[in-house]
């Protein structure tokens, strides 16, 4: 998919380099390209874009042009539908354009088996039933349960950590939160049907306080502008109070709607900090699009907990992680800033700390993290050791492959992701990143098990890419391991030496084709074929000193001579195959023609 932004200048569905020369001709990939929801649209509305050579912004029939010859096939909008005719007759694209994104449109279709007998297609025996069925609200209800972040888990008042609740020593519980978050299903974008199975927070948590301690005095309260003076002596009194916060799909954001801040909306945090100055027992439950700012309130609550969106079953999920009969397993997936002024502007996709900037994510980062790429905490402790590397040099033909013992340490069944980073000869400048994750490992354990846990990468993945030689290149020298709970919190380091060279192979064969269909009756009946050839370095052949092939299906429709020049002969389909070999490998590439 071709998203919105523009990449060095050139929006995403334009950018020939994106879609084709990286896409196609170097990862191979063979599919159709559809441009995010009104993308096309954009180039005309939102970047008002100018392309090279041109003297003003694009229209509806150039920017049409503009995408499908780059290679977006199909656009999720209507200005391709309203403006190919007008591109074609204005000379923008030719026919042969149009004609290359229906037959790889048309050609995803047939694989599906869209156009096949019905009774041969496996999909059509999944009846409606499926949906909402038990063993997917099972599901549902299993990846809530895994996917919130413990971020922070302190003692209240001296003593074990607030988490879990004990439901048996609870009296009086307050849950706090806006109606639309804890009243109601706040589901993520795109989750327009609402599932005959749902569970609200207060649902959850009430149903389970019910069936576990009935006794439990239960109180929800939305906050308004201040608590009365009923509302400040519930929370006061009570065992645990617990904040229930976030953002509202559709309210504060959306697709094609960001965040101008990562501050929580309508006053939630001034509000937590109400709570906490009332009550040292604060839970801060966040449910949130991404990352908000915990920094009013962060030092002054003893636990966070933050998730996505958590679907139908957020609310029995959100009350089996307070009371403990789940225990939290989920991990960041980016880093939390401390402070998003830090930060470059939106629009600067800079990751490194040059310029004054103090770079982006975990990788590059230089300021103040809040909470580190990869954390998430527990009910139970882990603890590593006995971290093996399968040999002590490597080169990048080779790979690596890491064995690392866990152990549960604590009083309750946990699962812990153990991360393995590393980190190059050149870390330590700025050209590279201080560690790269290359592998992570969920795993279950009892109380004292201790299990084995192994990954191995490919060497090859080591590179960096080497913008003057345009092709993947390798850091040589010593290498660490960093295996641990998250990207800052490594438990055990090895070293390793990558020596050597990659072996040069042949990767990806592209053949580009002046035409797809012919016409007998317009009495253009030749094309050419012009064949590329990519390394797994990323690099190109030289396209002279190939060695290639060519045959045809079918000749008697379509005859291909030696030099890649093909001729229509007669009415009918035909696949062209084109070989080529290099450092000794062979590899082929086809796509049809059709003759009228």
């Amino acid at each position: 998919m071709a998203s919105y932004n523009r990449v060095n200048g050139v929006p995403s569905p334009a950018n020939t380099y994106l879609q084709t020369e990286l896409l196609r001709k170097t990862w191979g990939f063979g599919g159709v390209v559809v441009s995010d929801d009104y993308a096309i649209h954009y180039m005309i509305h939102g970047h008002h874009w100018i392309p090279p050579g041109a003297t003003k912004p694009v229209d509806g029939p150039m920017a049409t042009a503009c995408g499908m010859k780059a290679g977006t096939d199909l656009n999720c909008g209507f200005t391709y539908s309203g403006n190919v005719r007008k591109a074609i007759e204005a000379g923008l694209m030719g026919e042969e354009v149009l004609d290359r994104a229906l037959i790889r449109a048309f050609s995803e279709r047939m694989r599906t088996g869209e156009f096949d007998d019905e009774r041969a297609v496996p999909y059509n025996k999944i009846s409606p039933d499926v949906i909402g069925c038990a063993a997917h609200d099972a599901l549902a209800e299993a990846i809530a349960r895994e996917a919130p972040v413990l971020l922070k888990n302190a003692p209240a008042a001296g003593g074990a950590p607030l988490l879990p609740l004990e439901a048996g020593r609870l009296r009086k519980v307050v849950l706090l939160g806006e109606k639309r978050q804890v009243k109601e299903m706040s589901l993520g974008g795109y989750s327009m049907h609402k599932p005959s199975v749902v569970s609200t927070p207060e649902q959850g948590l009430r149903e389970a306080l019910r069936r576990l301690n009935p006794q439990v005095a239960f109180t929800c309260i939305t906050p308004q502008a201040d608590f009365s003076e009923e509302e400040r002596a519930a929370i006061r009194e009570a065992d645990v109070a617990i904040a229930y916060v976030g953002t509202l799909n559709g309210v504060d954001c959306k697709e094609n709607k960001d965040r101008k801040t990562i501050d929580l909306p309508r006053g939630q945090a001034q509000w937590i900090q109400k709570v906490a100055a009332l009550n040292p027992r604060v839970v801060v439950w966040v449910q949130a699009v991404a990352q908000v700012n915990l920094e009013p309130f962060r030092e002054n609550v003893p636990a966070i907990v933050w998730t996505g969106h958590n679907g139908q079953a957020q609310g029995r999920a959100f009350a089996s992680l307070l009371l403990g009969e789940a225990n939290p397993s989920g991990r960041l997936s980016c880093t939390w800033y401390q402070n998003e002024k830090e930060l470059a502007s939106i629009t600067d996709y800079t990751l490194r700390a040059i310029n004054g900037t103090k770079g982006r994510t975990y990788q590059y980062f230089t300021g103040a993290v809040a909470y580190p790429f990869g954390h998430g905490l527990s009910y139970t402790t882990f603890a590593y050791g006995d971290l093996a590397l399968g040999a002590d040099t490597v080169s990048p033909d080779g790979s690596v492959t890491a064995t690392v013992k866990v152990t549960n340490t604590g009083s309750r069944p946990g699962q812990e992701v153990v991360q393995l980073y590393v980190a190059s000869p050149n870390a330590k400048t700025r050209e590279r990143p201080r560690e790269r994750l290359f592998g992570f490992e969920k795993v279950s354990l009892r109380p004292g098990e201790t299990k084995t846990v192994s990954m191995t990468f490919p060497a090859a993945e080591l590179y960096y890419w080497d913008t003057t030689a345009k092709r993947r290149t390798y850091d040589l020298g010593t290498y660490e391991v960093r295996v641990g709970a998250s990207s800052e919190d490594i438990r055990l380091r090895a070293p390793f030496t990558l020596a050597g060279s990659l072996t040069p192979r042949l990767s990806v064969v592209y053949a580009d084709v002046d035409r797809q269909i012919f016409d007998l009756t317009k009495g253009k009946t030749q094309a050419c074929i012009t064949p590329s050839a990519c390394r797994n370095d990323e690099s190109f052949y030289d396209a002279k000193a190939l060695s290639v092939t060519y045959a045809s299906s079918c000749p008697a429709v379509i005859a291909v001579d030696a030099l890649g020049t093909f001729t229509a002969k007669a009415p009918g389909v035909a696949t062209i195959t084109v070989t080529i070999t290099a450092d000794g490998c062979t590899k082929s590439t086809t796509f049809p023609i059709a003759v009228l």
